[in-house]
């Protein structure tokens, strides 16, 4: 007994001497600190980090004989004397979140609070000189106040934590650093009934941003919270609306997502007129001009033929141009429009005036068939700056997708689409030959309908003429590659006042 009482005295005394030296070399090491140059300090902070990346707050304490909030003060200090200057501030960071991270880390949390870090690293988030790897710590230490509980991240919000993190957001060059942003501003919203609908109302004020992978972050997570609340806030439809003349696809696609989601709230009629009223752009299409273009070339090409057969003297050539068998191989090239036995509309009487003109004017074939080339080719002679498609154009071709893939989902949905004029506005954005991914949508959308709906596809065949809906219900992927300018324009022209009272 007396043996064992002995082996536990010694084993305190080593104890405690251990501790003791433990305790002298943190307050060496304290002291160093205190006297070190910038550089020195540096690489204090970089050999801590390595060390204790992966400690827990009891590790830490241990390793540091119980003055581990000493060392984590003097960095607090440092980094409110220098953040604006960004000396050594990732290292620091870097440190700040080793203590932050670390399980049973809550005295570490009061002393950085205490020291108004959370003040300081909202400024380094908004700051125009701030690193991006400075900016995407700063958020990650946030991150790590904003998980100890309502209470901390009441008092981020209440400091103007959110508008801050959505700025940073809206504005950072690097798409990590926006991620950390996204993902801060969504532990604030998480729990916070305080604060969810400003984080809500943050992250629709990122929209408008010039960034895309912030927008679309930014979608996500309003997709996200709108599935929690009762509402819509109404400045989503002119966000919406805005966002669909994106030229990234990614965008687009998170857009059509939470519009999806929308369709279960208050504003989801708007949201629909808006996207058919899209359909129909104020911009209108140039038909004129493409007829003017086409005109021209052909007119150069007899200019030019008639020039060499008169050199030549061969004028059975120039007969041969304009015989009747050219004329109906340039005709085959294109959808005749002949009089066929349906319902006497204005529409169908266009068609068939049209094909005469054809039969006694061989000449307008050949245009067609040169404008249909072009057509093809996407407009491949024009130059760089009119290969950039307008922005209504761009909304026009996404507004269509977006309606079909609202059609598909629910036929509650097909049916107030038609019933507020979709027919006539897929009809003219079919016709428009200017952007061929709007024909395409359209069609699509269009051709959804009319299989669903037989009185649809009715409608549909009395306003394009039986040749030209055959071809669409075809192909309607594709068929608008071979469409012509008359084509176009009984299409563009539609009189279509459709309103699905008999569905």
């Amino acid at each position: 007994m007396r043996d064992f009482a002995g082996f536990r005295f010694l084993t305190v005394t080593m104890a405690s001497a251990k501790q003791d030296s433990a305790t002298h070399n943190i307050t060496c090491l304290l002291r160093q600190w205190d006297c070190a140059s910038k550089e020195k300090r540096r690489q204090f902070l970089e050999d801590f980090i390595k060390q204790y990346r992966n400690c827990t707050g009891p590790d830490l304490e241990s390793e540091f004989a119980q003055m581990a909030s000493l060392f984590l003060a003097r960095i607090c200090v440092w980094i409110k004397l220098t953040y604006m200057s960004g000396t050594c501030l990732t290292e620091q960071l870097q440190a700040i979140h080793v203590f932050l991270s670390a399980s049973n880390s809550y005295n570490y949390l009061l002393e950085f609070m205490e020291h108004g870090g959370v003040l300081c690293l909202q400024e380094v988030c908004i700051s125009s000189d701030a690193k991006e790897v400075d900016k995407r710590w700063a958020l990650k230490v946030l991150s790590c106040v904003a998980n100890a509980g309502t209470h901390y991240k009441e008092i981020m919000c209440e400091c103007y934590g959110i508008r801050a993190v959505a700025e940073c957001m809206a504005k950072s060059k690097s798409e990590e650093t926006q991620e950390a942003a996204r993902d801060l501003l969504e532990i604030l919203a998480e729990g916070n009934p305080r604060f969810s609908d400003q984080v809500y109302k943050g992250l629709i004020g990122v929209l408008p941003c010039n960034s895309p992978k912030a927008q679309q972050l930014a979608l996500q997570s309003i997709r996200v919270l709108q599935a929690n609340r009762n509402t819509a806030n109404r400045a989503l439809i002119d966000r919406i609306v805005y966002l669909l003349e994106s030229l990234h696809l990614e965008v687009q696609s998170a857009v059509i997502e939470l519009v999806r989601v929308l369709m279960k709230f208050d504003i989801a009629d708007d949201i629909l007129l808006a996207l058919i009223t899209l359909l129909k752009p104020q911009h209108e299409i140039q038909l004129g001009k493409l007829f003017t273009e086409a005109t021209s070339d052909h007119d150069d090409d007899d200019d030019n033929e008639i020039s060499s057969h008169t050199n030549s003297g061969d004028e059975e050539g120039h007969s041969s141009r304009l015989s009747p068998a050219g004329s109906h191989n340039s005709y085959n090239n294109i959808s005749e429009m002949k009089p066929t036995p349906v319902k006497s509309t204005k529409l169908t009487k266009l068609s068939t005036k049209q094909a005469n003109i054809r039969d006694r004017h061989p000449s307008i074939c050949k245009t067609e068939k040169m404008m249909k080339d072009k057509h093809t080719k996407h407009h491949s002679s024009d130059s760089k700056v009119d290969n950039q498609p307008l922005p209504v154009f761009v909304q026009q071709a996404a507004a269509a997708k977006c309606l079909h893939i609202l059609s598909q989902d629910s036929p509650t949905i097909s049916i107030k689409i038609i019933k507020m004029g979709a027919i006539s506005n897929l009809l003219y954005a079919m016709g428009n030959l200017e952007f061929p991914d709007a024909q395409r949508q359209a069609s699509l959308a269009l051709e959804y309908l009319c299989k669903t709906y037989t009185l649809i596809d009715q409608v549909v065949n009395e306003a394009m003429g039986p040749v030209l809906h055959e071809e669409f219900i075809k192909n309607p992927d594709s068929y608008y590659l071979q469409m012509t300018p008359l084509q176009a324009d009984v299409l563009v022209s539609n009189r279509v006042n459709f309103i699905g009272d008999e569905l």
